[in-house]
């Protein structure tokens, strides 16, 4: 699950909590309110009961036929009021958390509605003033005591209508701090959600600013893309002047490819990050740096033509590196808007053609810098020549048998053309002493590798084959020279011009030493493979080499039956060796 999923359910969760705490609030609240006004209106009940009993003690000495009042009427209206007061205290009784005070008070109200009875049946019983006279004390004490159950009776009540006063002003109290307390959270859970909402929101421009950054910016250098130039060239192009006009540079290394061959594209990657940095440092404040794609990199800048070709300059050093046994440098090619382009593509497309135009010229450059260190090995050795020609074709037909690649075979042929450049330092007597070397001889012709890498890597076009070169004489091993690298430590190119120049070394006359035939150097070649020679290698080669001479009889045949066939008639063949 990504970030912005969890943030979305993190977000959702918060919505929930808050709207199930507002009901929850809601809810405590409307349930503090209810307790008020069940309070209130206990309140209110016991406030009538109180009326009713005053009432119902009055009743007795306000309906008597003395008083001439109306008997049914009084009657009805005590047995309304005690009906009443019934009703109302079982209500309150039965009600939450009655006073203890109502559950005494319902004894003396009913002694009080019985005495009530007793008065105004004595004195609603009788007409004669006698009688009633005779009544009096009676009446007298019975109202006497229900004076006093009366008076208990409010008394009590008034004990309850205390109470559920105390309780409605700690409900209203618990009310009130309840619901300003809910609001306060409320808000706190608000803000908190707001809060988490402005920081997504913040978050959520954040990524998008970065996605936008990472669509327009390279990963590895770390500079703008092919969509940054386009959307840079759109802004750029309307306020372009006469005065400084915008340059189009384009810039492609050469001897990357073969730097990541042989390094591996951990170290490529670094190196392009590094250039690209390079690029961006020596660009600064005039123009801006792209990486178009693979090893092409690209300026766009608002200048003059004085400062764009300074700038260019500064670019094509910023773009180019050595180090021991490899180059890397570039080609280039410039275009300028609006005088030589009207559009970006055209410019594009004009200043990639003359990047490649002098790319091909550097090509021609490599052959000719060959062509020149071959030819001071044929003035100075003929037969050396002719030697590093052999080996060359040789390592050429092997490489491709091994299905490398081209660019690499073309490495190891020129490695080959080359690989004893270093034998021009070497004294004649050491090179053409017709027996074998004592060992400060050989010291001194070991050190011919060396030589030839220091030759070869002061031309920056042949500068990638000098590592080819120093290895040439390594041994699988480990005993060869000048690194005593072993296995794979050997560079592939370097493994394969071993086995070709020994070979030709053993089928090639010299001063000291008969030639070898095909098969005994074949059978030599396979007698060292594994300490000297690398298998693959020796079988690839061994393979060639028995086509060739296959080849080579099937041909001398052909030629010797043609021969006879259109010679002159009479005539013999001419013996061997002969013109």
């Amino acid at each position: 699950m990504g970030k912005s999923s969890l943030r979305m359910l993190r977000s959702q969760a918060v919505l929930v909590l808050v709207v199930v705490l507002g009901l929850a609030a809601a809810g405590a609240i409307t349930l503090l309110q209810r307790d008020v006004s069940a309070t209130r209106r206990a309140q209110a009940k016991v406030t009538t009961i109180e009326l009713q009993l005053v009432n119902l003690e009055n009743a007795p000495l306000s309906a008597t036929q003395a008083t001439g009042s109306a008997i049914a009427s009084a009657r009805t209206k005590i047995e309304t009021d005690s009906r009443s007061i019934s009703t109302g205290l079982q209500s309150l009784i039965a009600g939450p958390a009655p006073p203890a005070s109502l559950g005494r008070m319902q004894a003396d109200v009913a002694d009080a509605d019985a005495m009530v009875g007793r008065v105004f049946e004595i004195g609603a019983g009788s007409r004669d003033p006698l009688v009633l006279r005779r009544e009096l004390p009676a009446i007298l004490a019975v109202v006497s005591a229900l004076q006093v159950k009366a008076t208990a009776a409010l008394g009590l009540l008034a004990q309850a209508g205390r109470v559920y006063d105390q309780r409605a002003n700690r409900a209203r109290s618990i009310a009130i701090f309840g619901s300003v307390a809910t609001i306060l959270v409320l808000l706190m859970i608000f803000m908190l959600f707001y809060r988490r909402a402005r920081v997504a929101r913040a978050e959520n421009v954040r990524l998008l600013e970065e996605s936008q950054d990472e669509a327009i910016t390279d990963p590895l250098t770390r500079i703008g893309n092919r969509r940054a130039f386009k959307r840079d060239l759109e802004q750029r192009l309307p306020g372009v002047n006469a005065g400084d006009e915008l340059l189009v540079a384009m810039f492609d290394l050469d001897g990357f490819k073969l730097y990541n061959d042989t390094f591996g594209h951990g170290a490529g990657d670094a190196l392009l990050a590094r250039l690209a940095g390079f690029l961006k440092e020596a660009a600064a404040g005039s123009a801006t740096a792209y990486r178009m794609g693979g090893d092409e990199f690209c300026l766009l800048g608002q200048v003059s033509h004085l400062d764009g070709e300074r700038l260019v300059h500064s670019a094509v050093a910023a773009l180019s590196d050595t180090g021991k046994g490899w180059y890397v440098g570039c080609s280039w090619g410039v275009a300028w808007m609006p005088s030589e382009a009207s559009g970006g593509s055209e410019a594009l497309r004009l200043a990639d053609e003359r990047m490649y135009t002098q790319k091909t010229s550097r090509v021609a450059a490599d052959q000719q810098a060959t062509a020149a260190l071959v030819q001071v090995l044929v003035e100075r050795d003929v037969e050396l020549s002719t030697h590093i020609s052999r080996v060359a074709q040789l390592a050429l037909a092997t490489a491709r048998r091994l299905g490398v690649s081209e660019r690499e075979t073309t490495r190891t042929g020129l490695a080959a053309q080359l690989h004893d450049i270093g034998k021009t330092a070497i004294p004649e007597s050491i090179l053409a002493k017709p027996g074998p070397l004592d060992d400060e001889e050989w010291a001194f012709m070991r050190c011919h590798t060396l030589i030839g890498e220091r030759i070869v890597a002061a031309a920056p076009s042949l500068a990638h084959t000098a590592q080819l070169v120093r290895s040439s004489h390594e041994r699988l091993d480990g005993q060869g020279y000048p690194d005593r690298l072993s296995g794979t430590e050997i560079p592939l190119g370097s493994r394969i011009i071993a086995v070709c120049d020994s070979f030709d070394a053993m089928v090639a006359p010299r001063r000291y030493r008969d030639p070898s035939s095909t098969a005994d150097s074949i059978a030599e070649l396979r007698r060292c493979s594994g300490t000297q020679f690398d298998p693959e290698v020796v079988d690839a080669f061994c393979a060639i080499a028995l086509e060739h001479e296959s080849v080579a009889a099937t041909d001398s045949a052909r030629r010797s039956k043609a021969a006879v066939v259109v010679g002159p008639q009479g005539a013999e063949p001419p013996a061997p060796g002969r013109p």
